[in-house]
């Protein structure tokens, strides 16, 4: 039987409603402040595994730079042949490096988790004095490619317009390649990257782009220096076959006297553009590893005194 609700219980049922009420707002409070604290833990988690990765990175690279430091000491104190340092006087700072360090750019581990290599610039093209041809002949063996790399390079730099019979100016890279650059026509390449965006060069496989960057350099012109060559770069420079440079590799090995008079008898042999000595203009590659971060340094030094420095900087790049 129905009963018509007295004052009294429609006051509990209000109350009981207000309380509910409150009771779901603080509840929803709770969940709110219990996602923030969420998301704060979480940040804080990944600002804390920032933190340690910057910090894990400065102190690689601070190693690095220390590494190299010391590298400028003992190249200071070095005796040279024509294709190495030699020091077997270095006092320990640290770091022990080796008596004779080769100048071909292979990497030297001076820990687990520590190695450099130095690489004499007469030892690399040079970007900057740059022989198309020599160039071309390192890059393939087809004759076809090498006219086309060798003429693109050139319409490249040159000022005009006219177009080499296998090069490449404007309307090509514009019309038949789709790019919105043109030659630079500056003479001279500007950054060792441009090489990249040349005609036949911007299609080169990722392998033979690597092996040029690593044989090219962009510093100040050195003659190059036919004893730290290995045989394709031997056989590009003295326009002779791949295995008679092989020859000559192993011959300069075996009896440095007896690869000089064959040098000799090579026509294209030209002593006032190659040389048989390093150039102390030196790239040098410092690789450290520390924890979870690692830092790589290259630098250019030219190691020729001056009337005011023993050595000057030529590029620093940190990686």
């Amino acid at each position: 039987m129905y009963q018509k609700p007295t004052s009294k219980t429609m006051h509990m049922n209000f109350k009981n409603a207000k309380n509910g009420f409150v009771l779901s707002i603080v509840l929803w409070i709770v969940a709110a402040l219990m996602l923030v604290a969420l998301l704060v833990a979480l940040f804080s988690k990944d600002t804390l595994t920032l933190s340690n990765g910057v910090e894990q990175k400065m102190v690689a690279r601070l190693e690095a730079h220390s590494i190299l430091e010391k590298l400028k000491f003992y190249i200071a104190t070095s005796n040279y042949d024509n294709i190495s340092l030699l020091n077997d006087q270095f006092s320990d700072l640290g770091v022990v490096f080796p008596s004779q360090i080769i100048l071909d750019g292979r990497w030297y581990q001076l820990s687990e988790h520590k190695r450099f290599k130095i690489q004499d610039s007469s030892g690399m093209f040079n970007l900057l004095s740059l022989d198309p041809y020599v160039l071309a002949r390192y890059i393939s063996d087809d004759r076809a490619l090498q006219n086309t790399i060798a003429d693109s390079i050139q319409d490249w730099l040159d000022s005009d317009d006219e177009v080499r019979l296998s090069g490449a100016e404007t309307p090509f890279y514009r019309r038949q390649k789709g790019v919105s650059y043109r030659p630079s026509n500056l003479y001279r390449l500007q950054h060792p990257k441009e090489l990249e965006l040349i005609n036949a060069l911007d299609t080169l496989s990722p392998d033979l782009l690597q092996a040029l960057r690593e044989r090219t350099h962009f510093a100040n012109p050195s003659a190059l220096n036919l004893m730290l060559l290995d045989a394709k770069m031997l056989a590009s420079t003295l326009q002779i076959p791949l295995s008679y440079a092989q020859t000559l590799v192993q011959l300069r090995s075996d009896s440095l006297l007896s690869f000089l008079e064959e040098l000799r008898t090579i026509s294209t042999y030209n002593s006032e553009i190659m040389s048989l000595t390093i150039s102390k203009q030196f790239i040098i590659e410092i690789e450290v590893e520390h924890k979870n971060a690692k830092a790589l340094l290259k630098t250019t030094i030219d190691f020729r005194p001056t009337e005011n420095f023993f050595y000057t900087v030529i590029s620093e790049q940190n990686y």
